[in-house]
């Protein structure tokens, strides 16, 4: 299967990551870019990455090589929130991921969806009431590399930008670490071999 170019919805979550929520103007997450060439919020956002980035810069169109680049930034590290970094969050490049590009979707480029804001938001909640680290051992996942997996849906979040599996590094048992991300945000969960499972089904972005 071949990831294609984010949505705008994606593109404006990939934005606020680098950039802040705030600039993306009053409208936040609308899904709407303006037109190109415009001076619209997103538009400009995007003519900034592209001269940041050394990519041409031209009427703040999202192409391919904003995504390449977005991704390459983003795997090596941006930091998203107080405790948790994008280096540790996409597919392949997590602790217990495999990052064979054989069992990859084609332009995958290790972030094939972002990270949905309020889903890390909620881990970030969570680690903040544990008080202690939290691993993060599957975040994002394209479609083929999710499939590889013994037991994943078709469906699974982690494809949506929106789940993570983790454990707290031996702080609680697996269950707390459930119950604490339940009440933090998390919509549902459950205890793996080894891990728990968090996922973000709201409507938040």
């Amino acid at each position: 299967m071949a990831i294609e170019l984010y949505s705008n919805i994606s593109i404006q979550q990939a934005l606020a990551w680098l950039y802040g929520k705030d600039a993306l103007g009053p409208c936040g997450y609308d899904g709407d870019l303006g037109e190109p060439g415009s001076d619209s919020y997103c538009r400009q956002l995007i003519r900034r990455f592209e001269a940041e980035y050394g990519l041409a810069v031209d009427g703040g169109v999202w192409g391919w090589d904003c995504q390449r680049k977005i991704a390459e930034v983003l795997t090596n590290g941006v930091q998203l929130t107080p405790h948790f970094n994008s280096a540790e969050l996409g597919c392949g490049i997590a602790v217990s991921d495999n990052d064979d590009p054989a069992i990859h979707s084609t332009n995958c480029l290790h972030f094939p969806e972002m990270i949905n804001h309020t889903a890390l938001n909620c881990l970030e909640a969570t680690r903040c009431d544990l008080g202690s680290g939290i691993q993060v051992t599957s975040g994002v996942r394209c479609p083929d590399y999710n499939a590889s997996l013994s037991g994943s849906s078709s469906e699974s979040l982690h494809t949506a930008g929106r789940a993570f599996d983790c454990n707290a590094m031996g702080a609680c048992s697996l269950e707390e670490l459930l119950e604490i991300g339940l009440r933090n945000g998390f919509t549902w969960g459950y205890v793996g071999n080894g891990y728990v499972h968090l996922q973000y089904t709201g409507s938040g972005y």
